[in-house]
């Protein structure tokens, strides 16, 4: 018959047991096994907006955009550019001399080979625009502009907006520029839509695509095997023992 001490001997190697195959032991206690997740914010967004298109008119001229999407400007026949202004002074540059200016980006037929790109830092502001082109005449006061995130529940309307600019003579281009954005040739390495412009391969949901981590792996089937037997044949030299 088994002596009792090598039953307490055996009894007390099941620890390192458990161990060798993966099966926390902490005085009784579970230990849960944490796996790494990727989280992240929602991706920016990028919208077109067509300068002269349809005519003298920005398609569309009301744009919702939250901070982080980017505005992009596509311009068209003959020679058209975007300006900031203030809603109570149309046609003119915003009074704060940071806004947005694209200059002139003239096209003889079709799409321009540049575009002017906008990244939205407050979307809780809103953005007037309008284009300074005053030949033949002034296409601002004929309604050529648009509004980034008009004020919600407020008399400061595009409709008023465009209201206010007919009753303006010539339009201002500012003395400066590009400014507020960023002027792009199509095709050019970086530019919108070119291949190869973004940055890093993303996860869903916006994030870096999480590298060198990975869950740590449970027990497999053969490792319980294996500690079962283990446990019948304790049991059984227990039994012999008594």
């Amino acid at each position: 018959m088994l002596s009792t001490s090598f039953v307490a001997v055996a009894l007390s190697a099941l620890p390192l047991v458990f161990a060798n195959y993966g099966y926390p032991v902490t005085n009784g206690t579970a230990t849960s096994v944490v796996y790494p997740s990727g989280t992240g914010s929602p991706a920016a967004s990028t919208q077109t907006v067509a300068v002269g298109k349809d005519g003298l008119v920005f398609t569309p001229d009301t744009i919702h955009a939250k901070s982080g999407d980017e505005i992009v400007f596509e311009f068209y026949p003959k020679n058209h550019a975007v300006v900031q202004a203030d809603f109570n002074n149309p046609c003119n540059p915003s009074a704060s001399g940071l806004g947005i200016s694209s200059g002139f980006v003239p096209s003889a037929a079709g799409r321009a080979n540049k575009t002017f790109t906008v990244t939205i830092e407050d979307d809780t502001k809103p953005i007037w625009l309008y284009c300074p082109q005053n030949n033949p005449k002034s296409h601002c006061a004929q309604g050529m502009v648009a509004v980034i995130n008009p004020p919600q529940y407020s008399p400061n309307t595009l409709n008023a907006f465009k209201l206010a600019a007919a009753n303006t003579g010539n339009a201002t281009t500012p003395a400066t520029g590009p400014a507020g954005g960023q002027l792009t040739t199509i095709g050019a390495p970086g530019a919108p839509g070119t291949p190869g412009a973004s940055g890093a391969p993303t996860a869903s949901g916006g994030a870096p695509a999480p590298s060198g981590s990975a869950p740590i792996e449970s027990p497999g089937a053969g490792s319980s095997l294996a500690v079962n037997g283990v446990l019948g044949l304790l049991a059984l030299f227990a039994a012999i023992a008594l």
